[in-house]
Protein backbone atom coordinates (compact mmCIF):
# COMPACT_ATOMS: atom_id res chain seq x y z
CA UNK A 1 0.00 0.00 0.00
CA UNK A 2 2.92 2.32 0.62
CA UNK A 3 3.90 1.81 -3.01
CA UNK A 4 0.41 2.75 -4.21
CA UNK A 5 -0.35 -0.71 -5.59
CA UNK A 6 -4.04 -0.19 -4.91
CA UNK A 7 -4.72 -3.33 -2.90
CA UNK A 8 -7.06 -3.21 0.05
CA UNK A 9 -7.77 -6.15 2.32
CA UNK A 10 -11.01 -6.80 0.46
CA UNK A 11 -9.75 -6.59 -3.12
CA UNK A 12 -6.56 -8.57 -2.38
CA UNK A 13 -8.64 -11.37 -0.88
CA UNK A 14 -11.00 -11.29 -3.87
CA UNK A 15 -8.10 -11.36 -6.35
CA UNK A 16 -6.65 -14.43 -4.64
CA UNK A 17 -10.03 -16.20 -4.60
CA UNK A 18 -10.56 -15.30 -8.28
CA UNK A 19 -7.09 -16.72 -8.98
CA UNK A 20 -8.13 -20.15 -7.77
CA UNK A 21 -7.16 -20.15 -4.10
CA UNK A 22 -9.72 -21.75 -1.81
CA UNK A 23 -8.79 -20.16 1.52
CA UNK A 24 -7.43 -16.68 2.14
CA UNK A 25 -6.39 -14.79 5.27
CA UNK A 26 -5.34 -11.15 5.22
CA UNK A 27 -3.57 -9.14 7.88
CA UNK A 28 -3.08 -5.39 7.84
CA UNK A 29 -0.68 -3.43 10.00
CA UNK A 30 -1.71 0.21 9.72
CA UNK A 31 1.23 1.81 11.47
CA UNK A 32 3.72 0.78 8.78
CA UNK A 33 1.22 0.39 5.93
CA UNK A 34 1.80 -3.37 5.64
CA UNK A 35 -0.65 -5.74 4.03
CA UNK A 36 0.06 -9.47 3.93
CA UNK A 37 -1.90 -12.49 2.76
CA UNK A 38 -1.75 -16.23 3.07
CA UNK A 39 -3.69 -18.29 0.54
CA UNK A 40 -4.10 -22.04 0.17
CA UNK A 41 -5.18 -24.11 -2.79
CA UNK A 42 -6.97 -26.61 -0.57
CA UNK A 43 -9.87 -25.29 1.50
CA UNK A 44 -9.05 -25.09 5.20
CA UNK A 45 -11.12 -23.94 8.17
CA UNK A 46 -10.75 -20.20 8.80
CA UNK A 47 -9.10 -20.84 12.15
CA UNK A 48 -6.40 -22.98 10.50
CA UNK A 49 -5.67 -20.34 7.86
CA UNK A 50 -5.47 -17.63 10.53
CA UNK A 51 -3.10 -19.80 12.59
CA UNK A 52 -0.86 -20.34 9.55
CA UNK A 53 -0.86 -16.61 8.85
CA UNK A 54 0.18 -15.88 12.42
CA UNK A 55 2.83 -18.60 12.31
CA UNK A 56 4.46 -17.44 9.08
CA UNK A 57 4.04 -13.69 9.05
CA UNK A 58 2.90 -12.76 12.53
CA UNK A 59 6.38 -11.59 13.51
CA UNK A 60 6.31 -8.98 10.74
CA UNK A 61 3.31 -7.40 12.36
CA UNK A 62 4.59 -7.20 15.92
CA UNK A 63 4.36 -3.66 17.26
CA UNK A 64 7.51 -1.66 16.66
CA UNK A 65 8.81 -3.70 13.70
CA UNK A 66 9.27 -1.92 10.36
Amino acid sequence: MEHHCGFTEKNLAQALLNGGFASVAIRRQRRFLQLAALATVRALPDSDVQNLLTQYIGEMFAEGKP
